[in-house]
């Protein structure tokens, strides 16, 4: 019987949400599990609609797909399927629903930064009573300049948020040519080198697509203020680590507050571990509370439209790995 599959187990799935979703496609059977291959792998050949993370290539080529709704807003498995492009499924991803939670953990870490909260509490754990250092005051960040790399639902509250603290903000897009109340100037991928000097703070909040990678590299380094601070909630293979931990040695700028890595986890013998001028997270920005209950919700408000013949919200543009509407 054709089937939908929620790559989560029953017991993490909010009952109401069950409901709606038999509701809206009782002529589908309705299955949850966290490992379709080891329960059933039989099974996903009847599989029409999925949601979850990164789905297993098995489900993606299975023939019968429809749609796929990823969890996540990053797409990076569609460059593991050998032409992807040609798959006949419909994919879309949970864009949006990471606004809140990636705003605030990007300004954690900067503001962990510039108040020397590492510091401090290192002080605590070591029970020492330690003032800053004579002409090393801490600092703030009104009046700075911020740069943000991928300005879609994210980086609007990013952009929101630094307006609060009286930041001027510089976005870069795709299409520049869609604005944001929240940034003062936005512009194309192409002008990012000329707008490298004049950033304290470089946000990169890029998805991950075949001309990403690397867009952070030594060069993009050697251009920064001494004194900038590098956010990268993004994807890790958007920066050259072999190059940033140079930047981060030489002084070529102040620091970064890493979420996302080129290999994850992060190995034991990354540099990035020893430097101080550096805070490191395992990829966690995205984390709430209601993960699950918010991006099964777009699943079923998505469901309702596919049913009825409706455009998708977040549907996937396979050419450029993102959704266009942010």
């Amino acid at each position: 019987m054709a089937t939908i599959l929620l790559l989560r187990n029953p017991d993490e799935v909010n009952p109401d949400q069950i409901s709606a979703i038999r509701d809206l496609a009782p002529d589908h059977e309705l299955w949850m599990t966290r490992k379709p291959l080891d329960e059933n792998p039989d099974r996903l050949k009847e599989v029409e609609f999925s949601a979850g993370f990164k789905p297993p290539h098995e489900l993606i080529l299975n023939g019968r797909l429809k749609w796929h709704h990823a969890f996540s807003a990053g797409m990076d498995w569609m460059w593991e399927i050998e032409d992807y492009m040609s798959l006949p499924m419909v994919l879309t991803n949970s864009s949006g629903i990471h606004a809140i939670p990636m705003s605030e953990h990007t300004f954690a870490l900067i503001l962990a930064h510039e108040r020397t909260l590492t510091k401090i509490i290192r002080n605590q754990i070591k029970g020492t009573w330690e003032g800053t250092a004579p002409g090393a005051p801490m600092e703030t960040i009104a009046g700075k300049t911020m740069l943000i790399l991928g300005v879609g639902a994210i980086g609007k509250r990013v952009a929101k948020l630094a307006q609060a603290h009286d930041i001027k903000i510089l976005g870069i897009r795709r299409q520049p040519e869609i604005g944001c109340e929240f940034v003062d100037e936005m512009h194309g991928r192409e002008q990012l080198d000329e707008l490298l000097p004049r950033a304290d703070y470089i946000v990169s909040l890029l998805p991950s697509t075949p001309d990403s990678r690397h867009i952070l590299g030594a060069a993009q380094f050697e251009l920064m203020k001494p004194s900038a601070y590098l956010v990268n909630l993004g994807r890790g293979m958007h920066i050259d680590e072999d190059a940033l931990i140079a930047a981060l040695k030489n002084g070529s700028i102040k620091g970064a507050g890493l979420d996302t890595y080129e290999i994850e986890p992060l190995p034991e013998d990354s540099e990035l571990w020893k430097l101080d001028n550096v805070i490191l997270s395992p990829h966690c920005s995205g984390d709430q509370p209601d993960y699950t209950y918010e991006a099964l919700s777009l699943f079923i408000k998505n469901l309702k439209r596919f049913r009825n013949g409706e455009s998708l919200i977040n549907e996937i543009d396979k050419g450029m790995g993102y959704s266009l509407t942010h």
